[in-house]
Protein backbone atom coordinates (compact mmCIF):
# COMPACT_ATOMS: atom_id res chain seq x y z
CA UNK A 1 0.00 0.00 0.00
CA UNK A 2 1.33 3.29 -0.77
CA UNK A 3 1.55 6.65 1.80
CA UNK A 4 -1.09 8.26 -0.09
CA UNK A 5 -3.49 5.45 -0.01
CA UNK A 6 -2.76 4.93 3.75
CA UNK A 7 -3.06 8.38 4.04
CA UNK A 8 -6.54 8.40 2.20
CA UNK A 9 -7.78 5.42 4.43
CA UNK A 10 -7.11 6.90 7.57
CA UNK A 11 -8.59 10.14 6.55
CA UNK A 12 -11.37 8.51 5.31
CA UNK A 13 -11.52 6.15 8.82
CA UNK A 14 -11.57 9.51 10.78
CA UNK A 15 -14.13 11.40 8.47
CA UNK A 16 -16.50 7.97 9.23
CA UNK A 17 -15.64 7.98 13.14
CA UNK A 18 -15.82 11.79 14.28
CA UNK A 19 -18.91 14.11 14.15
CA UNK A 20 -19.56 16.63 10.87
CA UNK A 21 -18.42 19.79 11.91
CA UNK A 22 -21.58 21.73 13.08
CA UNK A 23 -23.54 18.52 13.72
CA UNK A 24 -26.10 18.76 16.71
CA UNK A 25 -25.50 15.99 18.82
CA UNK A 26 -27.70 13.37 18.85
CA UNK A 27 -30.80 14.19 20.67
CA UNK A 28 -32.43 12.25 23.61
CA UNK A 29 -34.34 9.10 23.13
CA UNK A 30 -37.57 10.40 21.65
CA UNK A 31 -40.77 9.21 22.09
CA UNK A 32 -44.38 9.17 20.26
CA UNK A 33 -47.41 8.92 22.10
CA UNK A 34 -50.94 8.42 21.22
CA UNK A 35 -53.63 9.14 23.79
CA UNK A 36 -55.74 6.16 24.13
CA UNK A 37 -59.07 6.45 22.34
CA UNK A 38 -60.70 5.34 25.50
CA UNK A 39 -59.64 8.43 27.78
CA UNK A 40 -62.54 10.35 29.35
CA UNK A 41 -61.29 13.89 29.24
CA UNK A 42 -64.34 15.32 30.82
CA UNK A 43 -61.65 14.65 33.81
CA UNK A 44 -58.71 16.41 32.28
CA UNK A 45 -55.19 14.98 30.71
CA UNK A 46 -54.08 13.96 34.15
CA UNK A 47 -54.58 10.39 34.70
CA UNK A 48 -55.28 9.95 30.83
CA UNK A 49 -53.75 6.34 29.17
CA UNK A 50 -51.25 6.43 26.28
CA UNK A 51 -50.39 4.78 23.35
CA UNK A 52 -46.79 4.32 22.28
CA UNK A 53 -46.57 4.45 18.63
CA UNK A 54 -42.40 4.67 18.41
CA UNK A 55 -39.72 3.26 19.46
CA UNK A 56 -41.83 0.17 21.23
CA UNK A 57 -45.08 -0.03 19.62
CA UNK A 58 -47.70 -0.72 21.85
CA UNK A 59 -46.23 0.05 24.96
CA UNK A 60 -48.65 1.91 27.59
CA UNK A 61 -47.99 4.73 29.33
CA UNK A 62 -49.93 6.82 32.27
CA UNK A 63 -50.00 10.72 32.40
CA UNK A 64 -49.57 11.33 35.79
CA UNK A 65 -49.81 15.07 35.39
CA UNK A 66 -48.47 18.04 33.49
CA UNK A 67 -46.25 20.58 35.43
CA UNK A 68 -47.37 24.52 35.07
CA UNK A 69 -50.43 25.76 33.72
CA UNK A 70 -51.20 22.09 33.44
CA UNK A 71 -52.00 22.57 29.32
CA UNK A 72 -50.78 19.57 26.88
CA UNK A 73 -48.92 21.72 24.54
CA UNK A 74 -45.48 22.08 23.03
CA UNK A 75 -42.83 23.16 26.09
CA UNK A 76 -44.25 22.21 28.76
CA UNK A 77 -42.76 19.03 30.95
CA UNK A 78 -45.46 16.06 32.22
CA UNK A 79 -45.42 12.98 34.56
CA UNK A 80 -45.19 10.05 32.26
CA UNK A 81 -44.83 6.37 34.21
CA UNK A 82 -43.22 8.58 36.98
CA UNK A 83 -40.74 10.23 34.84
CA UNK A 84 -40.55 13.57 34.02
CA UNK A 85 -40.80 14.47 30.00
CA UNK A 86 -40.25 17.30 27.62
CA UNK A 87 -43.31 17.65 25.56
CA UNK A 88 -42.33 18.65 22.44
CA UNK A 89 -44.62 18.27 20.19
CA UNK A 90 -48.12 18.15 19.97
CA UNK A 91 -50.33 17.61 17.25
CA UNK A 92 -52.89 14.98 15.15
CA UNK A 93 -52.24 11.50 14.65
CA UNK A 94 -53.84 9.85 11.32
CA UNK A 95 -54.82 6.24 11.32
CA UNK A 96 -55.02 5.10 7.54
CA UNK A 97 -56.38 2.28 6.22
CA UNK A 98 -53.28 1.92 3.71
CA UNK A 99 -50.54 -0.31 4.72
CA UNK A 100 -51.21 0.18 8.45
CA UNK A 101 -50.21 3.42 7.99
CA UNK A 102 -49.86 5.93 11.47
CA UNK A 103 -48.86 9.61 10.29
CA UNK A 104 -48.34 12.56 11.78
CA UNK A 105 -48.09 16.03 10.30
CA UNK A 106 -44.46 17.45 10.03
CA UNK A 107 -43.58 20.76 10.91
CA UNK A 108 -44.80 23.53 13.54
CA UNK A 109 -46.90 22.27 16.52
CA UNK A 110 -48.71 25.71 16.46
CA UNK A 111 -49.81 25.85 12.90
CA UNK A 112 -53.82 24.46 12.32
CA UNK A 113 -52.21 21.10 11.43
CA UNK A 114 -56.11 19.58 10.54
CA UNK A 115 -56.96 22.12 7.72
CA UNK A 116 -56.42 21.42 3.93
CA UNK A 117 -53.42 18.67 3.74
CA UNK A 118 -52.35 19.20 0.38
CA UNK A 119 -48.92 19.67 -0.15
CA UNK A 120 -47.97 18.85 3.66
CA UNK A 121 -45.60 16.39 4.37
CA UNK A 122 -46.68 13.82 6.80
CA UNK A 123 -44.10 11.65 9.04
CA UNK A 124 -45.29 8.14 9.47
CA UNK A 125 -44.79 6.43 13.12
CA UNK A 126 -46.00 3.03 12.26
CA UNK A 127 -44.82 0.84 10.63
CA UNK A 128 -41.99 2.61 8.60
CA UNK A 129 -40.56 5.00 11.00
CA UNK A 130 -39.32 8.21 9.89
CA UNK A 131 -40.88 7.81 6.01
CA UNK A 132 -41.99 10.69 4.78
CA UNK A 133 -45.59 11.48 2.79
CA UNK A 134 -46.51 13.93 0.72
CA UNK A 135 -50.28 14.87 0.75
CA UNK A 136 -51.18 14.97 -2.93
CA UNK A 137 -55.32 14.90 -2.68
CA UNK A 138 -57.89 15.53 -0.10
CA UNK A 139 -61.60 14.61 -0.06
CA UNK A 140 -63.09 16.10 2.51
CA UNK A 141 -65.88 13.48 2.88
CA UNK A 142 -67.88 15.28 5.96
CA UNK A 143 -67.02 18.80 4.74
CA UNK A 144 -65.78 20.05 7.89
CA UNK A 145 -62.54 21.86 6.16
CA UNK A 146 -60.42 20.11 8.68
CA UNK A 147 -59.15 16.24 8.27
CA UNK A 148 -61.62 13.61 10.03
CA UNK A 149 -62.63 10.12 10.10
CA UNK A 150 -63.63 8.51 6.39
CA UNK A 151 -61.75 11.60 4.81
CA UNK A 152 -59.54 10.23 1.49
CA UNK A 153 -55.83 11.47 1.58
CA UNK A 154 -53.65 10.27 -1.57
CA UNK A 155 -50.52 10.39 -0.65
CA UNK A 156 -47.30 10.38 -3.02
CA UNK A 157 -50.02 10.64 -6.14
CA UNK A 158 -50.69 7.27 -5.77
CA UNK A 159 -51.24 5.65 -2.94
CA UNK A 160 -55.57 6.17 -2.08
CA UNK A 161 -55.94 6.37 1.73
CA UNK A 162 -58.99 6.37 4.44
CA UNK A 163 -58.62 8.50 7.46
CA UNK A 164 -59.78 5.52 9.83
CA UNK A 165 -59.44 7.76 13.32
CA UNK A 166 -57.51 11.11 14.28
CA UNK A 167 -56.06 11.24 17.51
CA UNK A 168 -53.92 13.45 19.84
CA UNK A 169 -50.15 12.78 19.85
CA UNK A 170 -47.51 13.96 21.97
CA UNK A 171 -43.83 13.90 21.07
CA UNK A 172 -41.88 13.81 24.65
CA UNK A 173 -38.50 13.18 25.44
CA UNK A 174 -36.46 12.81 28.94
CA UNK A 175 -36.39 15.86 31.11
CA UNK A 176 -33.94 16.13 34.33
CA UNK A 177 -36.19 16.73 37.37
CA UNK A 178 -34.84 20.21 39.16
CA UNK A 179 -33.85 20.30 42.44
CA UNK A 180 -37.16 22.55 42.91
CA UNK A 181 -39.40 20.12 41.54
CA UNK A 182 -41.41 17.45 43.51
CA UNK A 183 -42.65 14.42 41.68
Amino acid sequence: MTKRMAFCLAALVLLVASPAVGQEPAPAQRIHLDLDSNADLAIGWACTNWHELWPNYCAIWHLDKIEGDGRLKACNFAWFNGQRFHIDWVGPTYFLDCLGIIAEPAGDPTADELADPVGDVWHEVHPDYCSEHVVTGWDDADGSGNVSECDIVVLNGSLVCHVRRVSTDVIISPAPVPADVAE
